[in-house]
């Protein structure tokens, strides 16, 4: 895993790899971090588009509630 170098006053030194190594436990850490915010940011979307929803439905809601009664207005008391 690990090389040596060999100094000027031939003293050897040990010199480890640098390269870092995946082993199970650091990979089920990162799955479980990722999904976590994956999990995050969909339950942030889905938060943001139900309540643009509910903003639209009760918009919707009150321009038939005044159609509706502008409709009635006319009907009954003519133009």
């Amino acid at each position: 895993m690990g090389r040596e170098l060999l100094l000027s006053d031939d003293t050897k030194v040990a010199v480890l790899s640098s390269t870092p190594t995946l082993n199970g436990q650091s990979l089920l850490l990162a799955v479980l971090y990722i999904s976590a915010a994956v999990m995050s940011v969909l339950s942030f979307s889905l938060t943001l588009h139900s309540a643009f929803q509910i903003e639209i439905q009760s918009e919707w809601d009150f321009l038939f509630s005044f159609s509706e009664h502008f409709v009635v207005d006319v009907a009954q008391y003519g133009t």
